[in-house]
C-alpha cells in the first residue's frame, strides 16, 4: 500500500553507508518520501529549531548509538528523544539501532515510556520492511483520526441544522 501524501523523514545516522542503504530502501518503498539526513542529534535539533514553521508530518528514524569518536560528548539517542519530547513532541520517533545484548533491555520500554517513540527496530535484513510498516501504520492511524474529527464536526453541523429546521417548522406551523 502506497502512502499518497508527502511524509518528511528525518534520519539521524552517523554511518554513511547505513544511511545510504536506509535511504535507498525507503525511496524504493515510496518515492514521495522527503528525506533529510543528519549525522548527529545536535544537527537535527538545530535544523528543527530553524525550521519550526515547516514542521508538519515528520518521522524521525534515529540511530540510538550516534556518539562517535569525533563526537564523544554529543547527544546519544536517549538525549535526542528527551529533547524532542520537550520541544517537538509532534515528531514521531522510530529508534533504529544494531543493539545486540541484554544490557540494552530498556529498548523494549522506550515506546511505552516516551509518547513520541512509536517503534524500536533492530538493524537486520527485515528492518526496512518493519520501518515501512511502522510509518504506514502510524500514518494511516493519524489519517483516520483526522477523518473521525471531520466526521464528528460534520455530524454536529448536521444536528444543528436539523434543530434549526425543526425550530423553523414549529415556528411557521404554529405561529403563522
Amino acid at each position: 500500500m502506497k502512502i499518497a501524501r508527502k511524509i518528511r523523514l528525518l534520519i539521524v545516522e552517523d554511518d554513511s553507508v547505513q544511511d545510504q542503504i536506509l535511504t535507498d530502501k525507503l525511496i524504493e518503498y515510496n518515492k514521495d518520501f522527503q528525506i533529510e539526513h543528519f549525522v548527529s542529534g545536535e544537527l537535527l535539533i538545530a535544523y528543527l529549531n530553524n525550521n519550526r514553521k515547516a514542521l508538519k508530518k515528520h518521522y524521525l528514524i534515529l540511530d540510538y548509538f550516534i556518539q562517535t569518536e569525533e563526537n564523544k560528548d554529543g547527544l546519544n539517542g536517549m538525549g535526542v528523544i528527551n529533547h524532542l519530547a520537550q520541544k517537538f513532541s509532534d515528531i514521531k520517533i522510530i529508534v533504529f539501532s544494531a543493539y545486540e545484548n541484554d544490557d540494552n533491555l530498556k529498548f523494549n520500554t522506550l515506546s511505552t515510556e516516551h509518547a513520541n517513540v512509536i517503534g524500536v527496530v533492530k538493524k537486520s535484513e527485515y528492518a526496512f520492511n518493519t520501518l515501512q510498516s511502522i510509518i504506514r501504520f502510524d500514518f494511516i492511524k493519524e489519517m483516520l483520526k483526522l477523518k473521525q474529527k471531520k466526521y464528528k464536526t460534520t455530524r454536529i453541523v448536521y444536528i444543528v441544522f436539523a434543530i434549526l429546521a425543526l425550530a423553523y417548522f414549529v415556528v411557521t406551523t404554529y405561529f403563522y
